[in-house]
């Protein structure tokens, strides 16, 4: 079974630094960090169009909640189809586009992190 996310190892020494950070520099470091969480969305989105028909797949967005970034699915639920609906977008669609770019997340956040915590002189 797929992993749920991407795991910070140091998560106590990053969120110390997080806690250096000015504010606004939070924000703005939470916008990189969505934009590195986007190539989970299209594939997500390919996925599901390829096995499901009639998914609403400009509900399928990245968002983020201070600095941590979801790929999650907007749609209002639709009772009565189908009970298990989100479960199988999970199975087909999200855990597998998360699956297939983990390493170019990984990479995106570790890019992103690199540049702000230079620039800041960490």
């Amino acid at each position: 079974m797929p992993v749920g996310g991407i795991r910070v190892h140091g998560l106590t020494e990053l969120q110390r630094t997080f806690k250096t950070l000015d504010r606004r520099l939070v924000g703005e470091l939470g916008t990189e960090l969505r934009r590195a969480a986007e190539p989970v969305a299209e594939a997500t989105r390919e996925l599901l169009s390829e096995k499901f028909d009639g998914v609403s797949l400009s509900t399928i967005t990245t968002s983020r909640s201070g600095l941590r970034v979801f790929v999650r699915q907007g749609a209002a639920k639709v009772t009565g189809k189908r009970r298990d609906f989100g479960l199988l977008q999970l199975r087909y669609g999200f855990w597998p586009a998360l699956e297939e770019n983990s390493d170019e997340v990984v990479e995106r956040v570790e890019d992103v992190l690199n540049d702000w915590f230079g620039a800041e002189g960490f």
